[in-house]
Protein backbone atom coordinates (compact mmCIF):
# COMPACT_ATOMS: atom_id res chain seq x y z
CA UNK A 1 0.00 0.00 0.00
CA UNK A 2 2.86 2.38 0.84
CA UNK A 3 4.56 1.72 -2.51
CA UNK A 4 1.26 2.22 -4.33
CA UNK A 5 0.85 5.56 -2.59
CA UNK A 6 4.35 6.65 -3.56
CA UNK A 7 3.76 5.61 -7.17
CA UNK A 8 0.47 7.55 -7.26
CA UNK A 9 2.18 10.64 -5.87
CA UNK A 10 4.97 10.25 -8.44
CA UNK A 11 2.49 9.98 -11.30
CA UNK A 12 0.58 13.00 -10.09
CA UNK A 13 3.73 15.09 -10.00
CA UNK A 14 4.47 14.11 -13.62
CA UNK A 15 1.20 15.55 -14.83
CA UNK A 16 1.69 18.56 -17.09
CA UNK A 17 -0.64 21.52 -16.74
CA UNK A 18 -1.60 22.77 -20.19
CA UNK A 19 -2.69 26.29 -19.35
CA UNK A 20 -3.65 28.45 -22.28
CA UNK A 21 -1.82 31.79 -22.17
CA UNK A 22 -4.95 33.84 -22.77
CA UNK A 23 -6.90 32.06 -20.06
CA UNK A 24 -4.01 32.49 -17.66
CA UNK A 25 -4.08 36.21 -18.37
CA UNK A 26 -7.78 36.28 -17.55
CA UNK A 27 -7.53 34.22 -14.38
CA UNK A 28 -4.55 36.02 -12.85
CA UNK A 29 -6.35 39.31 -12.50
CA UNK A 30 -4.48 42.09 -10.72
CA UNK A 31 -6.19 43.03 -7.50
CA UNK A 32 -5.45 46.14 -5.52
CA UNK A 33 -6.25 47.29 -2.02
CA UNK A 34 -6.96 50.66 -0.54
CA UNK A 35 -4.02 51.75 1.58
CA UNK A 36 -3.87 50.64 5.17
CA UNK A 37 -5.13 54.00 6.44
CA UNK A 38 -8.40 53.72 4.53
CA UNK A 39 -9.53 50.18 5.27
CA UNK A 40 -12.86 51.39 6.52
CA UNK A 41 -16.01 49.31 6.20
CA UNK A 42 -17.89 49.77 2.93
CA UNK A 43 -21.57 48.80 2.76
CA UNK A 44 -23.28 48.38 -0.60
CA UNK A 45 -26.60 47.02 0.59
CA UNK A 46 -30.22 47.71 -0.12
CA UNK A 47 -33.24 46.87 2.01
CA UNK A 48 -35.73 45.20 -0.31
CA UNK A 49 -38.82 43.36 0.89
CA UNK A 50 -39.41 39.74 -0.15
CA UNK A 51 -41.75 39.41 -3.12
CA UNK A 52 -41.41 35.75 -4.17
CA UNK A 53 -42.81 33.12 -1.81
CA UNK A 54 -40.76 30.39 -3.44
CA UNK A 55 -37.58 32.09 -2.17
CA UNK A 56 -38.62 31.81 1.48
CA UNK A 57 -36.68 28.63 2.05
CA UNK A 58 -33.51 29.98 0.44
CA UNK A 59 -33.58 33.23 2.38
CA UNK A 60 -34.24 31.41 5.63
CA UNK A 61 -31.02 29.47 5.09
CA UNK A 62 -28.99 32.53 4.12
CA UNK A 63 -29.35 34.22 7.50
CA UNK A 64 -26.68 36.40 9.02
CA UNK A 65 -26.23 34.62 12.31
CA UNK A 66 -22.70 33.96 13.51
CA UNK A 67 -21.93 30.41 14.62
CA UNK A 68 -19.86 30.43 17.80
CA UNK A 69 -16.98 28.10 18.48
CA UNK A 70 -18.96 26.33 21.17
CA UNK A 71 -21.86 25.63 18.82
CA UNK A 72 -19.82 23.49 16.43
CA UNK A 73 -16.73 22.44 18.37
CA UNK A 74 -18.30 19.40 20.03
CA UNK A 75 -17.12 16.12 18.58
CA UNK A 76 -14.52 17.71 16.26
CA UNK A 77 -11.56 15.65 15.17
CA UNK A 78 -7.99 16.82 14.58
CA UNK A 79 -8.31 16.82 10.79
CA UNK A 80 -11.80 17.33 9.39
CA UNK A 81 -10.98 16.99 5.69
CA UNK A 82 -12.90 15.55 2.77
CA UNK A 83 -9.79 13.73 1.47
CA UNK A 84 -7.80 11.37 3.66
CA UNK A 85 -4.59 11.50 1.60
CA UNK A 86 -1.72 13.16 3.52
CA UNK A 87 -0.12 16.07 1.72
CA UNK A 88 2.46 18.83 2.13
CA UNK A 89 1.31 22.41 2.55
CA UNK A 90 1.03 24.63 -0.51
CA UNK A 91 2.90 22.38 -2.93
CA UNK A 92 1.97 21.80 -6.60
CA UNK A 93 0.11 18.69 -7.74
CA UNK A 94 -1.38 17.81 -4.36
CA UNK A 95 -5.00 17.98 -5.43
CA UNK A 96 -7.11 14.86 -5.80
CA UNK A 97 -9.52 14.27 -8.64
CA UNK A 98 -13.00 14.09 -7.09
CA UNK A 99 -13.87 11.03 -9.19
CA UNK A 100 -10.88 9.24 -7.60
CA UNK A 101 -11.89 9.86 -3.98
CA UNK A 102 -15.66 10.33 -4.21
CA UNK A 103 -18.28 10.98 -6.89
CA UNK A 104 -19.28 14.26 -8.53
CA UNK A 105 -22.90 13.12 -8.29
CA UNK A 106 -22.70 13.18 -4.49
CA UNK A 107 -23.21 16.24 -2.32
CA UNK A 108 -21.60 18.71 -2.19
CA UNK A 109 -19.65 18.07 -5.40
CA UNK A 110 -22.68 18.02 -7.67
CA UNK A 111 -23.45 21.63 -6.69
CA UNK A 112 -19.96 22.78 -7.66
CA UNK A 113 -20.12 24.14 -11.20
CA UNK A 114 -17.75 24.61 -14.10
CA UNK A 115 -18.27 28.02 -15.72
CA UNK A 116 -17.79 29.29 -19.27
CA UNK A 117 -18.13 33.05 -19.76
CA UNK A 118 -18.54 35.06 -22.96
CA UNK A 119 -17.20 38.59 -23.51
CA UNK A 120 -16.98 41.04 -26.40
CA UNK A 121 -13.59 41.24 -28.12
CA UNK A 122 -12.13 44.62 -26.96
CA UNK A 123 -10.56 45.07 -30.42
CA UNK A 124 -13.61 43.98 -32.41
CA UNK A 125 -17.01 44.49 -30.70
CA UNK A 126 -18.63 42.34 -33.37
CA UNK A 127 -16.74 39.29 -32.19
CA UNK A 128 -17.25 37.24 -29.03
CA UNK A 129 -14.47 35.61 -27.00
CA UNK A 130 -15.16 32.82 -24.54
CA UNK A 131 -13.22 31.41 -21.61
CA UNK A 132 -13.97 27.88 -20.45
CA UNK A 133 -12.73 28.62 -16.96
CA UNK A 134 -13.94 29.49 -13.49
CA UNK A 135 -15.88 27.70 -10.78
CA UNK A 136 -19.04 28.41 -8.82
CA UNK A 137 -21.40 26.76 -6.35
CA UNK A 138 -25.19 26.51 -6.50
CA UNK A 139 -26.65 28.21 -3.39
CA UNK A 140 -30.32 28.38 -4.36
CA UNK A 141 -32.66 26.78 -6.88
CA UNK A 142 -31.22 29.06 -9.57
CA UNK A 143 -28.33 31.13 -8.17
CA UNK A 144 -24.61 30.35 -8.40
CA UNK A 145 -22.00 32.01 -6.18
CA UNK A 146 -18.62 32.72 -7.79
CA UNK A 147 -15.80 35.29 -7.96
CA UNK A 148 -16.53 38.68 -9.46
CA UNK A 149 -13.44 38.49 -11.67
CA UNK A 150 -14.90 35.43 -13.40
CA UNK A 151 -17.70 37.60 -14.81
CA UNK A 152 -16.03 41.04 -14.80
CA UNK A 153 -12.42 41.03 -15.88
CA UNK A 154 -9.60 42.57 -17.90
CA UNK A 155 -10.20 40.88 -21.23
CA UNK A 156 -7.37 40.56 -23.79
CA UNK A 157 -8.46 41.53 -27.31
CA UNK A 158 -7.58 39.89 -30.61
CA UNK A 159 -5.15 42.74 -31.39
CA UNK A 160 -3.51 42.94 -28.00
CA UNK A 161 -5.52 45.55 -26.14
CA UNK A 162 -6.89 44.83 -22.66
CA UNK A 163 -10.14 46.25 -21.38
CA UNK A 164 -12.34 45.69 -18.35
CA UNK A 165 -15.58 44.06 -19.40
CA UNK A 166 -18.65 42.43 -17.94
CA UNK A 167 -19.56 38.97 -19.23
CA UNK A 168 -22.37 38.93 -21.78
CA UNK A 169 -23.48 35.56 -20.45
CA UNK A 170 -22.16 32.57 -18.56
CA UNK A 171 -22.83 28.87 -19.10
CA UNK A 172 -23.04 26.79 -15.94
CA UNK A 173 -22.29 23.05 -15.74
CA UNK A 174 -23.11 21.55 -12.30
CA UNK A 175 -20.97 18.55 -11.36
CA UNK A 176 -19.09 18.55 -14.66
CA UNK A 177 -16.88 15.49 -14.98
CA UNK A 178 -14.81 16.06 -18.11
CA UNK A 179 -14.74 18.10 -21.31
CA UNK A 180 -17.88 16.44 -22.65
CA UNK A 181 -19.42 14.89 -19.54
CA UNK A 182 -22.29 16.90 -18.04
CA UNK A 183 -24.22 14.74 -15.52
CA UNK A 184 -26.71 17.55 -14.88
CA UNK A 185 -26.61 19.36 -18.19
CA UNK A 186 -25.98 23.03 -18.89
CA UNK A 187 -27.81 26.14 -17.70
CA UNK A 188 -27.42 29.66 -19.09
CA UNK A 189 -27.21 32.78 -16.97
CA UNK A 190 -30.14 35.17 -16.73
CA UNK A 191 -28.34 38.02 -14.96
CA UNK A 192 -25.20 38.75 -12.94
CA UNK A 193 -24.58 40.79 -9.79
CA UNK A 194 -21.40 41.82 -7.98
CA UNK A 195 -20.46 44.77 -5.72
CA UNK A 196 -20.27 47.93 -7.82
CA UNK A 197 -17.11 48.96 -6.02
CA UNK A 198 -15.29 45.99 -7.57
CA UNK A 199 -15.32 47.61 -11.02
CA UNK A 200 -13.06 50.49 -9.99
CA UNK A 201 -9.87 48.56 -9.23
CA UNK A 202 -10.77 44.86 -8.94
CA UNK A 203 -10.19 45.01 -5.18
CA UNK A 204 -10.03 41.46 -3.84
CA UNK A 205 -12.18 42.35 -0.82
CA UNK A 206 -15.23 42.68 -3.08
CA UNK A 207 -14.38 39.78 -5.40
CA UNK A 208 -17.62 37.81 -5.24
CA UNK A 209 -20.62 37.60 -7.57
CA UNK A 210 -23.99 35.91 -7.95
CA UNK A 211 -25.23 34.44 -11.22
CA UNK A 212 -28.97 33.99 -11.65
CA UNK A 213 -29.84 31.06 -13.92
CA UNK A 214 -32.66 30.89 -16.45
CA UNK A 215 -33.73 27.53 -15.07
CA UNK A 216 -34.41 26.42 -11.47
CA UNK A 217 -32.07 23.49 -11.87
CA UNK A 218 -32.03 22.88 -8.11
CA UNK A 219 -35.57 21.48 -8.39
CA UNK A 220 -34.91 19.29 -11.41
CA UNK A 221 -34.91 15.51 -10.90
CA UNK A 222 -32.23 13.27 -12.41
CA UNK A 223 -32.12 9.52 -13.03
CA UNK A 224 -28.51 9.43 -11.82
CA UNK A 225 -29.84 10.63 -8.44
CA UNK A 226 -32.55 7.95 -8.30
CA UNK A 227 -35.08 10.49 -9.52
CA UNK A 228 -34.24 12.88 -6.68
CA UNK A 229 -33.86 16.63 -7.13
CA UNK A 230 -30.42 18.16 -7.60
CA UNK A 231 -30.74 20.43 -4.55
CA UNK A 232 -28.24 23.12 -3.60
CA UNK A 233 -25.80 24.17 -0.90
CA UNK A 234 -27.64 25.41 2.19
CA UNK A 235 -31.08 24.00 1.44
CA UNK A 236 -32.94 22.74 4.53
CA UNK A 237 -34.68 20.10 2.37
CA UNK A 238 -32.03 19.14 -0.16
CA UNK A 239 -28.78 20.51 1.27
CA UNK A 240 -27.62 17.37 3.11
CA UNK A 241 -26.18 19.18 6.13
CA UNK A 242 -24.61 22.05 4.20
CA UNK A 243 -25.01 25.53 5.65
CA UNK A 244 -24.18 29.14 4.82
CA UNK A 245 -23.42 30.96 8.06
CA UNK A 246 -20.79 33.41 9.26
CA UNK A 247 -18.26 31.46 11.32
CA UNK A 248 -16.18 33.45 13.80
CA UNK A 249 -12.61 34.20 12.74
CA UNK A 250 -11.37 33.18 16.19
CA UNK A 251 -12.68 29.71 15.45
CA UNK A 252 -11.45 29.58 11.85
CA UNK A 253 -7.84 30.44 12.76
CA UNK A 254 -7.06 26.87 13.77
CA UNK A 255 -9.16 24.97 11.26
CA UNK A 256 -8.66 22.79 8.19
CA UNK A 257 -10.54 23.95 5.08
CA UNK A 258 -11.53 22.24 1.83
CA UNK A 259 -11.60 23.71 -1.69
CA UNK A 260 -13.01 21.96 -4.75
CA UNK A 261 -13.22 23.31 -8.28
CA UNK A 262 -12.09 23.11 -11.88
CA UNK A 263 -8.36 23.86 -12.40
CA UNK A 264 -7.15 24.63 -15.90
CA UNK A 265 -5.26 21.89 -17.68
CA UNK A 266 -7.19 19.10 -15.94
CA UNK A 267 -9.64 18.35 -18.78
CA UNK A 268 -12.57 19.95 -16.96
CA UNK A 269 -12.38 17.47 -14.10
CA UNK A 270 -13.22 18.59 -10.58
CA UNK A 271 -10.36 18.53 -8.06
CA UNK A 272 -10.41 18.84 -4.28
CA UNK A 273 -7.71 19.67 -1.73
CA UNK A 274 -7.48 20.60 1.94
CA UNK A 275 -5.08 22.34 4.30
CA UNK A 276 -4.97 24.70 7.25
CA UNK A 277 -5.99 28.34 7.59
CA UNK A 278 -3.05 30.76 7.55
CA UNK A 279 -4.67 33.99 8.72
CA UNK A 280 -8.25 34.87 9.67
CA UNK A 281 -8.20 37.70 9.01
CA UNK A 282 -4.97 38.64 7.19
CA UNK A 283 -3.46 42.09 7.75
CA UNK A 284 -2.03 44.98 5.73
CA UNK A 285 0.60 46.94 7.65
CA UNK A 286 -0.76 45.37 10.79
CA UNK A 287 -4.38 46.34 10.18
CA UNK A 288 -6.91 43.47 9.85
CA UNK A 289 -8.64 42.98 6.50
CA UNK A 290 -11.87 41.44 7.78
CA UNK A 291 -13.29 40.69 4.34
CA UNK A 292 -10.60 38.10 3.53
CA UNK A 293 -9.16 34.83 4.76
CA UNK A 294 -5.90 33.15 3.71
CA UNK A 295 -5.19 29.42 3.70
CA UNK A 296 -2.62 26.90 2.56
CA UNK A 297 -4.98 24.84 0.37
CA UNK A 298 -3.47 23.92 -3.00
CA UNK A 299 -5.32 25.40 -5.99
CA UNK A 300 -4.56 26.77 -9.47
CA UNK A 301 -5.98 28.98 -12.21
CA UNK A 302 -9.55 28.04 -13.09
CA UNK A 303 -10.61 27.49 -9.49
CA UNK A 304 -11.58 31.11 -8.89
CA UNK A 305 -15.09 31.10 -7.41
CA UNK A 306 -14.73 27.67 -5.83
CA UNK A 307 -16.44 27.08 -2.48
CA UNK A 308 -14.16 27.01 0.54
CA UNK A 309 -15.72 25.06 3.37
CA UNK A 310 -15.29 23.59 6.83
CA UNK A 311 -16.22 19.92 7.07
CA UNK A 312 -17.01 18.33 10.46
CA UNK A 313 -16.68 14.56 10.20
CA UNK A 314 -18.48 13.76 13.43
CA UNK A 315 -21.69 15.51 12.35
CA UNK A 316 -21.36 15.42 8.56
CA UNK A 317 -21.98 19.17 8.43
CA UNK A 318 -20.33 21.46 5.91
CA UNK A 319 -20.13 25.22 6.46
CA UNK A 320 -19.41 27.49 3.49
CA UNK A 321 -16.54 29.67 4.71
CA UNK A 322 -15.38 31.68 1.68
CA UNK A 323 -15.36 32.17 -2.09
CA UNK A 324 -11.92 31.22 -3.39
CA UNK A 325 -10.11 34.08 -5.11
CA UNK A 326 -6.57 32.85 -5.86
CA UNK A 327 -3.07 33.57 -4.59
CA UNK A 328 -2.72 36.08 -1.76
CA UNK A 329 -1.91 39.64 -2.79
CA UNK A 330 1.53 41.16 -2.20
CA UNK A 331 -0.01 43.93 -0.07
CA UNK A 332 -0.93 41.37 2.58
CA UNK A 333 1.58 41.03 5.38
CA UNK A 334 3.72 37.92 4.97
CA UNK A 335 2.17 36.98 1.64
CA UNK A 336 5.26 36.68 -0.55
CA UNK A 337 8.37 34.59 -0.03
CA UNK A 338 11.89 35.90 -0.73
CA UNK A 339 11.38 35.25 -4.45
CA UNK A 340 8.20 37.32 -4.54
CA UNK A 341 5.85 34.35 -4.90
CA UNK A 342 2.65 34.00 -2.82
CA UNK A 343 2.91 31.67 0.15
CA UNK A 344 -0.83 31.06 0.49
CA UNK A 345 -4.16 31.39 -1.24
CA UNK A 346 -7.05 33.61 -0.22
CA UNK A 347 -10.80 33.95 -0.46
CA UNK A 348 -13.60 36.37 0.31
CA UNK A 349 -14.92 35.48 3.75
CA UNK A 350 -18.61 34.68 4.23
CA UNK A 351 -19.23 37.46 6.71
CA UNK A 352 -22.65 38.61 7.87
CA UNK A 353 -22.31 41.55 5.46
CA UNK A 354 -21.62 39.33 2.45
CA UNK A 355 -24.46 36.98 3.35
CA UNK A 356 -26.82 39.95 3.72
CA UNK A 357 -25.78 41.15 0.26
CA UNK A 358 -26.45 37.71 -1.22
CA UNK A 359 -29.89 37.69 0.40
CA UNK A 360 -30.68 41.04 -1.19
CA UNK A 361 -29.53 39.91 -4.64
CA UNK A 362 -31.51 36.68 -4.46
CA UNK A 363 -34.62 38.67 -3.64
CA UNK A 364 -34.18 41.22 -6.41
CA UNK A 365 -32.46 39.54 -9.37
Amino acid sequence: MENDGKMLAKNIRKEVQLIDTTITTLNRQKCTFLNADSLEKVDNLEDVSLTEKELQEVLAELDNATVSEEAIEEGMEDVDAEVATPRKMFRPYTREKVSDVSNVRKAPFRWICSLKSYFRDPDDPGKIVSFDQGTGVLISLNHVLTSAHVVYAEIPGSKGSIRKQRALRTEVFPGRDGSNTFPFGKVNSHSIKYPRIFESDLDARWDYALIKLKTKIGLKKFKSLNNQVLGYWGSSKYGQNTQIKALSTSYLKTQILNVSGYPNGKRNKQYIAFDKVKNAPPTIKGKPVGQLITYMVDTSDGQSGSPVWKYIKSTGKRYLVAVHRGGCHSNIDGCNDKWGKPTSNMGVLMTATVIKQLRTWIKTM
